[in-house]
């Protein structure tokens, strides 16, 4: 049975060269623009392929047909295990398996499926996150370049005999002279955030074993300048708790073309998801919150005798609930405060929401203005 042609218009020849390469082949003869000459030794026995490289020519599908029957008698497997191994030569490949009652005797419900692709997502933007800089919380404002690498990552097709989601994260292949010259702060971003990820998923695993032993929060803690924060624990436990599986097994490998990644596997059980829950919910309480907007009634004004600045306590909503904020105006601000609380204005403002005991703090506070009056229709 011959490959089919999609398969095969599919195949890229740089990206077919970088699997012959990886698998002990090289380029001896360059033929013009149209094709290359590759050998290989095998059991003292030399092989030959003739890989095409121009796919314009009506002859290409067959040509590559003939280079695919070749590797299916040289390596003696399935074609289809040789086109999935060619296609993640050039990328780092995260795969998400799912054990479970649900999932060996039921077909994945779709809403299921839907909670998998979403926090599949969330993990993967937590590590870009994290490599663009380690923070315990990032708040809806995510870096700029994070959002961009996830336009680059691919879902690969699905896996057979059980519930495998695999994503595949494309890194430019290793060059000669960049092996002994280049360090893991020089690699490409992309493979920066699929080594985060790996690093990153160990840590939380380790974190949380530690933290339910010894029912605190310091091994999350410790954790954050390897990746872990409240967006991957809230990933991660989205990937048990609200899938349905029991086990979701996580593997990270990085890409043949570019060696440097060790193959990790990380296991995540149900019953680590609460304690992932749980410090998820800890670091949002008690990492700072950029950029938050808070708006809310001025209660209290103190400012001392020749001071520049003043101190104001604004009633304001903070997750759902009312709460006393402080914050420290300079000059002109304060004197927008002094004036919603003669006229009681709401006002409204941005900074850095953080937490001091019990009490909440905006730290940095700027654009401290006066809500615009509601119009009466």
């Amino acid at each position: 049975m011959k490959p089919d042609t999609e398969s095969l218009m599919a195949l890229r020849p740089l990206e077919l060269a970088a699997y012959l390469r990886s698998r002990g082949w090289r380029e001896t003869e360059r033929l013009g623009e149209r094709a290359s000459l590759w050998l290989a030794k095998r059991g003292g026995e030399e092989l030959e392929l003739l890989l095409p490289l121009d796919p314009t020519p009506g002859d290409y599908v067959s040509r590559m047909a003939e280079v695919v029957s070749s590797l299916e008698a040289v390596e003696a497997r399935p074609r289809s295990e040789i086109l999935e191994d060619v296609a993640a030569t050039t990328a780092d490949t995260v795969r998400f398996r799912f054990l479970g009652h649900t999932f060996e005797q039921h077909p994945v419900t779709v809403e299921h499926g839907v909670h998998i692709y979403e926090n599949v997502r969330e993990l993967l933007l937590a590590a870009a996150c994290a490599t663009v800089g380690p923070r315990p919380v990032f708040s809806t404002r995510k870096p700029t370049r994070a959002l961009e690498y996830l336009t680059t990552v691919q879902l690969a097709p699905p896996a057979r005999g059980s519930y495998v989601v695999t994503v595949r994260s494309p890194v430019p292949p290793t060059l000669a002279h960049q092996a002994t010259l280049l360090s893991e702060a020089d690699e490409p971003f992309e493979r920066r955030v699929i080594s985060t990820l790996a690093t990153s998923l160990a840590s939380a695993h380790r974190a949380a074993i530690r933290a339910a032993s010894g029912a605190t929060f310091q091994p999350f803690h410790q954790e954050v300048a390897s990746g872990v924060s409240a967006n991957l624990c809230e990933a991660l436990a989205g990937l048990v708790a609200r899938s349905g599986a029991r086990t979701c097994e996580v593997t990270v490998a990085g890409a043949p073309s570019r060696p440097g990644l060790e193959e990790r596997h990380v296991s995540f059980s149900a019953d680590v998801a609460p304690v992932l829950r749980e410090a998820a919910r800890v670091f949002r309480a008690s990492a700072p919150r950029e950029d938050f907007e808070l708006e809310g009634l001025v209660i209290r004004l103190e400012r001392g005798e020749g001071a520049t600045t003043g101190i104001v306590i604004i009633a304001g909503v903070v997750d759902a609930s009312l709460r006393k904020v402080r914050l420290e105006l300079e000059a002109n601000d304060y004197l927008t405060a002094i004036e919603a609380h003669l006229k009681a204005r709401p006002v409204r403002c941005e900074g850095e929401l953080v937490r001091e005991g019990r009490a909440h703090v905006l730290r940095r506070p700027r654009q401290f203005v006066l809500k615009p009056e509601e119009r009466e229709e």
